[in-house]
């Protein structure tokens, strides 16, 4: 008799196990059939294309980026255009890499009017960057060496081989011959405040502009900035140029010095200027 119970209790469990099954894969299919139906719904696909910021860079091109992320396709079935698989920040990383001469691209979706908005900054022109030896390269068929710069560091274009003062210049000496590519940061954040805070001090103190900065002439963390005047200044990696520069200015003003000889003005030593007449 309990042989016949215990059979009985253990098919009753089977069953409800089969019914618990059946009813979780029939959910699953629902689900599944109804995902799959809103992800083909036309009413959430994405149609309009705003581009706001661009200066230099046609709409048109940007548009044309934005369209090949909407037509690309997830699971090589759905359309990354449908609002529920559309990610902002793929088509960010997108724009940053087609185009160069954009620092910033904000996108934004709206579910209201179906619209992608792109909101774009472009970077702010520095100067023209030349490796060292630029100038004696004719051969067109060798990579670019010169390229503008942006007042980020970043190469965003690629420039004709300027020759003197008619453009503010980086001139770096550090690479060996390694051409860089549209994109890459050549002036690291920490070089670029230095020099940028010594451009903005020798013009409002000494009413002195740089024309050319000179990287890793003499060793590999030296920055020269050459002024209008002929002379430079001289810093590296470890300077503080906030003292610095005001010791340099101190110097001026308690010595008289005759800067049409000036060649040359080191501030890379805490608590000492050194300087050199031509």
């Amino acid at each position: 008799m309990k042989s016949v119970l215990r059979q009985h209790k253990i098919q009753k469990r089977h069953a409800r196990i089969r019914n618990v099954t059946m009813w979780i894969m029939f959910c699953s299919l629902l689900l599944g059939g109804g995902a799959v139906a809103l992800l083909m719904v036309p009413q959430l696909q994405l149609e309009h294309i705003t581009v706001l910021g661009q200066e230099t860079i046609s709409m048109g091109d940007v548009e044309r980026v934005v369209h090949a992320e909407l037509a690309d396709r997830v699971l090589g079935l759905f359309s990354r255009g449908n609002m529920l698989l559309f990610r902002t920040s793929m088509l960010e990383a997108r724009i940053l890499k087609e185009f160069p001469t954009i620092a910033s691209a904000e996108v934004s979706r709206s579910f209201t009017s179906r619209d992608v908005q792109v909101a774009v900054r472009e970077r702010t022109l520095w100067g023209v960057y030349c490796m060292s030896g630029a100038e004696e390269t004719s051969d067109e068929t060798t990579p670019a060496q010169c390229y503008y710069i942006g007042t980020d560091g970043v190469l965003f274009e690629i420039s004709p081989r300027f020759t003197g003062s008619v453009i503010f210049r980086v001139t770096d000496y550090r690479q060996g011959g390694t051409a860089y590519t549209l994109g890459s940061r050549v002036v690291e954040d920490e070089s670029r405040e230095k020099i940028q805070y010594m451009e903005k001090f020798l013009t409002d103190k000494l009413s002195v502009s740089v024309r050319e900065v000179v990287l890793g002439r003499t060793y590999n963390d030296t920055i020269e900035l050459v002024t209008n005047e002929g002379w430079y200044v001289l810093l590296d990696g470890a300077t503080d140029v906030k003292p610095r520069a005001n010791d340099l200015l101190l110097v001026f003003e308690k010595h008289t010095i005759d800067r049409t000889r000036l060649e040359y003005v080191d501030i890379r030593f805490e608590g000492k200027v050194f300087y050199k007449n031509k």
